[in-house]
């Protein structure tokens, strides 16, 4: 649909984003053939950053247009504080967000924009590196270098301010607070430097936050539409790959944008390393470096989980492309599927490969389970060891050491980690994908070889034309194993990926000399498999060929030979004869033997002078005048396809919800983890583990305001009581305590992430698994109605949510939500008064939660449904790559791709941006929290302990940042429960067919029936009905054929009987070869004949022929109507055919008209009966026939 859409028009699809020929960054060059847009050139000079460097104007006031991104013109404030995105949160609050309601995307922010920079950057790599030593990987760091460097430093200043908040500023506020002397103001100034530090720490970290978002933005688009205009652009494409490029886009290319997010922040680990170091040797003793050391080792064991995780990644990626390529294969194949009852063996095939991806995510999911619950914790058991070895050492241990240091490590120091293990996750991620995009890139695109004709009389010329196609390494073994040439290059992973496959060249066609003059019809003609198909390609461009140009038609049928004006035999991929049709009769060569072959087995040409008539040619234009006259005798409708039904379209738009996620949704998903038993079980280990880590907090408070235990100690003629923890008697006791907490966390953290990761996975694979069943099980018409990018969306981008995205979020969110709310009861508890102000900080934070979730969810929901378009156009692009490079409408589909990639992008863009205004919000509020908190304590010096008052302010500054985040994880959680909502619409909404019986009006039993009717009376629609293309409003239908399982000895006896035995033995694999999509192996007629093979091997007790030998040679036909009247002389057949004579010697014929059936009796009575429509039509044609 999408492809006739665009080769109906041109200017439908006229980018509106390309750039003037003025800017300096184009520069228009010289049009080449195969070539698209113009070449990008890359500015040497600092001008390219000037749009950059206006967005560090504080305030801005230009006015944008409605349908503007304002993000260019917006200031540092409004960038920084995401201040220009306000409006739509409104919007969005009012009325909703409706896709007309977006800006356009920045012109640097364009999907046609970017694709030419990586290109212009790959191309660049190529020359210096070859193809095969090239690295994409080098090629998208070069686009995104700048940008990375820039967030990278900005980040880090961001670590650095975030450090020196409680290394110098909460570390002097307690120790105000433990000494006796000091004025309030001294306090209240602690107070001020500590607000102004967090943030300054904040802006920072959102500009860089703001600064990622677009550079991630960018590369996916340019990283999407690359790869769309190298596949668009190549040749041999293997269908088989289609379903791997589709998860390509939907899932390397978000790897691609991660990347970009996330690398900048692995700058904040060695610095958080510097200065945690610094602060254990100022403040602490060095002996309390073993506690570090501990932490310091976590790196290369966190390095080793993720490459862990990759590996497994790596494998289920494998199998993922695997799953999404049958699924694709299903969908494309469903009529077929749905024609012979196959939709529980294709199920349980899908469900075998779901299994396998399903182990090898459940060691991915597990293990990457593992690391992040390590992450959370071995900052806490640091601290532990820390100041466990400090003790142990004999110093003393204050509030104001300890606290400081927890917060550094349970806040900064802990978030620095996980972030720190994303990063090197994602940066494997992306490693594996640029690996894979090489191998696309690698791809072989269409050679435009094609010249104009010498003679400008010719239409297409091919002289001495030797043409080859490749067969890829899949073909030639039979099997999975594939023959591979290692790549030179050995950076970034991608020497796995690429892997080159060495395909084997077969010569297909050899020493063509064909011409096809202009404004005459040419036939092409010859048996099974002798290359009429492959010369049309071969003109096309399609095959290597030396030159030639395009040719417009190509039968096998006898009846238009005779008006062709010159006739091209073709035998064993060369040309033997051409000449016109009298000609080649009179050679009694080849071309004569064919055709005198054909007509004695023709049976419907019974009358001698008919058959010396075509022979000889006589009276061509008498003939043709008669044949083209006999469609038109007949009172035949004809309606202009351009004509739309005023009813709508068949394919309506996809559904989107609106509002929050319903309950059932979330109802549907626990069902789906095992029910509410299971889910319990989860949140027991997720309370446990939280508490486990507030108790190891509150021992240590408890710990330190214990003191010396009271004990007195004398230093000369002095007896004082001792303020060293060393001198407590149960100092042994405490201690063990404490280390005892290592355990706890370590055993609950590790229990928690195994039984919610493996639950939630489970919850996805049950999900798949219905959501399929129910869709195979559905009617056709679904499939009529519904694009195939809207269900590929569903089991590639919404399942690898489900599967890798979903259980890591929920794992975080719930163990954030737990902590949180203990955390806010600890400090309420410790601090009674700070009840109210957090009651009502807590209902701010709801209000600005429910104004930015509401417009979230619009913005996601509108995401996940532009979403669809781009796999959608994908899928359709793939399957007809041949009409496309044909018509040479290969800009027209790069112009709509870009706009589907820039709709979508927008949206991906917006949400996050949104997430990131809220997110410095929620810090404003929770660093008001924490001066609320330091406030009342400054107030309470002298009735708090500094042990307590420590615990209170190290709790709420964990809450700066952890409760934004925890919102956002909230909200994300929600967004990822989108693709859950999506799953569950089409659980609810599909039915199973009726496969209810009740009664049957005609009953056939062992009977061959004949269909009978003009066009467009029913005969097909009938046939559609039996194979349940179609729902039936009313009756029923009974079909009776059984499965049975078949040996090897009954396979090779079946195609002997079709006169396929030899050709299956030539095939490698043999019984165990591929069939695949198009005629890459096999031709129409082989075709054919292997289905008339699968009818034999079945026994099926219902054959149909409709029109069954329209499409292939007058030879095929023979085996094909020899084959039935030997091989299914018990079984009953229904033949619709136009040509009558074919149907006469049927028991009973069925006449049609309007869809309804007009006549039901035996030949010979509705001959007899001259009152009868099939007499009548039996007359006329007759009548056509002794014209003839």
């Amino acid at each position: 649909m999408i492809i006739n859409d665009i080769l109906s028009g041109d200017e439908s699809f006229t980018s509106s984003q390309r750039l003037s020929n003025t800017d300096p960054l184009w520069v228009e060059t010289r049009k080449r053939p195969r070539t698209f847009g113009n070449e990008y050139r890359r500015s040497r000079n600092l001008s390219r950053y000037n749009n950059a460097i206006k967005n560090l104007i504080p305030i801005r006031t230009l006015k944008t247009s409605e349908d503007e991104m304002p993000v260019d013109n917006a200031g540092f404030f409004s960038t920084i504080f995401f201040s220009w995105i306000t409006k739509y949160l409104q919007l969005s609050y009012h009325k909703g967000i409706n896709i007309s309601d977006l800006p356009k995307p920045s012109p640097y922010d364009t999907a046609d924009y970017n694709t030419k920079r990586l290109e212009a950057l790959w191309n660049e790599e190529v020359m210096r590196h070859s193809l095969a030593g090239a690295s994409f990987s080098r090629a998208a760091w070069k686009f995104i270098r700048t940008r990375i460097f820039i967030s990278a430093i900005i980040f880090g200043c961001s670590v650095i301010l975030g450090f020196l908040g409680p290394a110098i500023v909460m570390r002097k506020l307690l120790e105000y607070v433990e000494s006796s002397d000091g004025s309030i103001y001294t306090g209240i100034m602690w107070l001020f430097l500590l607000m102004i530090s967090d943030l300054t720490r904040v802006a920072l970290f959102n500009w860089g936050w703001s600064t990622c978002y677009r550079t991630g933005l960018r590369l996916k688009s340019a990283y999407l539409t690359t790869m769309y205009r190298k596949l668009i652009k190549s040749k041999n494409l293997n269908n088989r790959d289609s379903g791997k490029y589709i998860n390509m886009m939907a899932n390397d290319s978000q790897n691609a944008f991660d990347l970009c997010i996330f690398t900048p922040m692995m700058i904040a680990g060695p610095i958080i390393t510097i200065l945690i170091v610094s602060y254990i040797l100022y403040v602490l003793s060095p002996i309390a470096l073993v506690g570090f050391l501990f932490f310091f080792s976590f790196y290369p064991l966190q390095y080793l989980i993720c490459r862990l995780t990759g590996y497994f990644k790596r494998k289920s990626i494998s199998l993922s492309d695997e799953r999404v390529s049958a699924i694709n294969e299903i969908l494309n194949c469903i009529k077929l599927i749905k024609m012979y009852a196959w939709e529980d063996p294709f199920r349980l095939n899908l469900l075998d490969l779901r299994k396998k991806e399903k182990l090898w995510l459940e060691k991915m999911t597990i293990t990457r389970s593992y690391g992040s619950s390590l992450t959370t914790t071995i900052p806490i058991i640091s601290a532990i060891i820390t100041f466990l070895a400090h003790v142990a050492g004999g110093h003393n241990l204050v509030a104001a050491q300890v606290f400081p240091f927890v917060l550094l490590l349970n806040s900064q120091t802990r978030h620095i980690i996980s972030f720190f293990e994303i990063a090197i996750t994602t940066t494997i991620n992306a490693k594996l994908s640029f690996g894979r995009m090489k191998s696309v890139m690698c791809i072989q695109e269409v050679n435009c070889y094609i010249q104009k004709p010498i003679v400008k009389n010719q239409a297409v010329t091919i002289i001495n034309g030797t043409f080859t196609c490749d067969i890829d390494a899949v073909n030639l073994s039979g099997g999975n194993k594939k023959k591979k040439k290692k790549s030179i290059n050995k950076l970034d992973g991608e020497t796995d990926e690429l892997s080159i496959l060495m395909p084997k060249r077969i010569e297909i066609l050899n020493d063509i000399m064909f011409e096809a003059p202009k404004s005459k019809l040419i036939g092409i003609c010859g048996h099974v498999g002798s290359g009429k198909s492959s010369l049309l390609k071969a003109a096309l461009g399609h095959l290597r060929m030396t030159n030639g140009k395009v040719s417009r038609d190509v039968t096998h049928q006898i009846p238009y030979l005779s008006h062709c004006d010159q006739i091209y035999m073709m035998d064993n991929g060369r040309i033997v004869e051409h000449g016109n049709h009298v000609s080649l009769i009179q050679a009694g060569k080849q071309y004569y033997s064919m055709v005198k072959n054909i007509m004695a087995n023709n049976k419907s040409i019974d009358d001698a002078d008919d058959y010396e008539m075509i022979l000889s040619n006589e009276d061509n234009l008498e003939f043709s005048n008669k044949i083209g006259n006999k469609y038109v005798s007949n009172g035949e409708k004809t309606m202009d396809i351009n004509e739309k039904n005023d009813d709508g379209t068949l394919i309506h738009p996809e559904n989107m919800e609106r509002g929050r996620i319903k309950s059932e949704t979330y109802l549907m998903y626990i069902n789906a983890m095992g029910g509410f038993f299971i889910m319990t079980i989860v949140l027991i280990n997720v309370f446990l583990n939280s508490g486990c880590v507030l108790f190891s907090n509150w021992w240590l408070a408890h710990w330190i305001k214990a003191g010396s235990g009271g004990i007195n100690i004398t230093i000369g003629n002095e007896t004082f009581i001792s303020e060293n923890i060393i001198d407590n008697p149960d100092l042994g006791y405490y201690q063990m305590s404490y280390g005892i907490c290592i355990v706890a966390i370590v055993g609950s953290s590790l229990l928690r992430g195994f039984s919610l990761t493996r639950t939630a996975l489970g919850a996805s694979s049950n999900l798949h698994n219905k959501v399929f069943k129910q869709i195979i099980n559905t009617s056709m018409q679904f499939f009529e109605t519904t694009t195939r990018g809207r269900l590929q969306n569903i089991f590639s981008r919404d399942i690898s949510e489900l599967d890798g995205q979903l259980p890591l979020v929920l794992e975080q969110v719930l163990s954030n939500i737990v902590h949180g709310v203990l955390n806010i009861l600890i400090v309420c508890f410790i601090l009674p008064y700070l009840t109210i102000p957090f009651i009502i900080l807590s209902l701010i934070f709801y209000f600005v939660a429910k104004l930015f979730r509401r417009a979230l969810r619009d913005l996601q929901r509108h995401e996940s449904v532009t979403r669809s378009p781009i796999f959608s156009l994908a899928t359709t692009t793939l399957q007809g790559l041949d009409t496309i490079h044909a018509f040479e409408k290969e800009s027209e589909f790069i112009d709509q791709f870009n706009k589907c990639i820039d709709i979508n992008g927008t949206c991906n863009f917006l949400s996050n941006v949104l997430l990131r205004w809220a997110a410095i919000r929620f810090d404003f509020l929770t660093i008001f929290a924490y001066l609320c908190t330091g406030f009342t304590i400054v107030c309470l010096k002298g009735h708090i302990s500094s042990a307590m008052a420590g615990l209170a302010l190290s709790f709420c500054g964990q809450m700066t940042g952890f409760l934004q985040y925890t919102i956002r994880l909230l909200s994300q959680t929600e967004l990822k429960f989108i693709s859950v909502e999506r799953i569950g619409f089409y659980l609810k909404t599909l039915k199973d067919e009726d496969s209810n019986t009740k009664a049957a009006l005609v009953e056939l039993k062992r009977e061959k029936l004949g269909i009978a009717g003009r066009t467009g009376s029913g005969k097909s629609s009938l046939i559609s009905a039996l194979f349940r293309l179609v729902e039936l409003h009313n009756g029923c239908i009974k079909i009776d054929d059984p499965w049975k399982v078949k040996t090897d000895e009954e396979l090779w006896i079946i195609l002997e009987k079709t006169n396929l035995k030899n050709k299956v033995r030539s095939m490698h694999g043999q019984l165990g070869a591929i069939v695949d999509s198009g005629d890459s192996n096999l031709s129409m007629g082989e075709r054919q004949l292997l289905c008339l093979a699968r009818a034999l091997l079945r026994k099926s007790k219902i054959i149909i022929l409709d029109e069954a030998t329209a499409s292939v040679d007058p030879h095929t036909e023979h085996i094909v109507q020899m084959a039935i009247q030997k091989e299914f002389a018990d079984c009953t057949i229904l033949t619709i055919a136009h040509r009558l004579q074919t149907i006469l010697s049927c028991d009973r014929i069925i006449v049609m008209d309007g869809g309804k059936i007009i006549e039901f009796d035996s030949p010979q009575n509705l001959i007899e009966n001259h009152n009868s429509e099939f007499s009548k039509m039996l007359t006329a044609a007759d009548k056509t026939t002794n014209g003839l």
